[in-house]
């Protein structure tokens, strides 16, 4: 799935169609138009207002036009040959990568009703993701178990340079500045690597998160992983790259197939109810205060100004309170040389 703007886009197998969501209240969200779209559906990337979804059975690339997100078209379509497993677009250009052959193909998407290939490269024997960045694809492959950096300057004549063995069965890579997350599903773990050098890319960090992981995203200084066979999206802080940390799981449903984020909220289509939850993630990127409103049962976020001195975390300026909006006090939690918590009210 993928989201942009106010809209969320989902293939599904099962229907065989790309349903538009309308996310505009996350509170409400709601299917504005769908469209069958083959076969077997299995990846999208949005641009503008297009979709572009590679199909494993149909073996093609098809494009949508979403300009209507009450009534998508189909505008074009693409053989691609065999097992497409993933599209990425930059600019006027789609990516594809092929389970079947091993290889990647770039294709010419300024004409939308009429897109052609002008690329195409072997890369390996089981590529199953990519994304693409400042002239560089990065694509994991499951076989060879590796992460490759391919050129992609000029789609005629592309180049591998640079490859690090990344472990048994990794199924997604996304790209944030520097730095490569790859989630394997043997080793159940998010991995995170330098590309600074796209010639010479090393493991910086990682961190074992369990279960049967899927495709992940990054948003900020975190990285939002489900777990497709404990029900969980899980959120990793990655402000460290060399030492990731589970900053908190949560509980979303039967079988989540995928993540996407965009702005306070994350997105995630789960396989088991055949629904898309929304979580609120009282937003991760700034110092927030969760707040409980005891009359509507509603929970929000508001700003706070908490505080790090040696061991403690305070606050100096505020007071705060459980089934209040008037505290009497201000809070104070301590940790101790012991790691023992201790909480403190005060009235100066």
């Amino acid at each position: 799935m993928a989201v942009s703007g106010t809209h969320a886009y989902v293939v599904e197998t099962g229907s065989n169609d790309l349903k538009v969501i309308d996310i505009s209240d996350p509170t409400a969200p709601f299917v504005s138009g769908s469209v069958g779209i083959g076969t077997s559906p299995v990846h999208l990337a949005v641009s503008g207002s297009y979709v572009f979804v590679v199909d494993i059975d149909d073996e093609d690339l098809k494009v949508i036009d979403v300009g209507d997100p009450g009534a998508p078209v189909l505008v074009g379509s693409l053989a691609v040959g065999l097992t497409p497993t993933a599209v990425a677009v930059s600019g006027n250009l789609a990516y594809v990568v092929h389970y079947g052959p091993g290889s990647l193909k770039v294709i010419d998407i300024s004409d939308p009703s009429a897109p052609a290939q002008i690329g195409s490269l072997s890369i390996g024997t089981s590529p199953m993701y990519l994304e693409v960045a400042n002239n560089y694809a990065y694509v994991v492959d499951n076989s060879t178990d590796d992460l490759k950096v391919i050129d992609v300057s000029d789609p005629g004549a592309m180049s591998v340079v640079g490859v690090l063995s990344v472990g048994p069965s990794p199924v997604s890579v996304n790209i944030r500045g520097d730095h490569a997350y790859v989630v394997d599903l043997n080793s159940d773990d998010v991995k995170v690597i330098d590309v600074s050098d796209p010639s010479a890319p090393s493991l910086a960090g990682s961190l074992i998160v369990g279960g049967e992981l899927r495709p992940a995203t990054v948003s900020g200084n975190f990285a939002y992983v489900v777990d497709a066979d404990a029900g969980t999206l899980n959120v990793i802080d990655v402000a460290d790259p060399a030492a990731p940390t589970l900053a908190a799981s949560t509980p979303v449903g039967t079988y989540p197939t995928s993540v996407a984020v965009s702005g306070n909220h994350a997105f995630v289509p789960v396989g088991g109810a055949s629904e898309l939850k929304v979580v609120d993630l009282f937003c991760a990127n700034d110092p927030h205060q969760v707040v409980y409103d005891p009359v509507t049962g509603e929970f929000s976020s508001a700003p706070t100004s908490w505080q790090v001195n040696g061991d403690n975390v305070y606050v100096t300026d505020e007071r705060v309170g459980i089934g209040t909006d008037s505290p009497s006090a201000k809070l104070d939690v301590r940790d101790a040389s012991a790691s023992e918590f201790r909480l403190s009210l005060s009235n100066s």
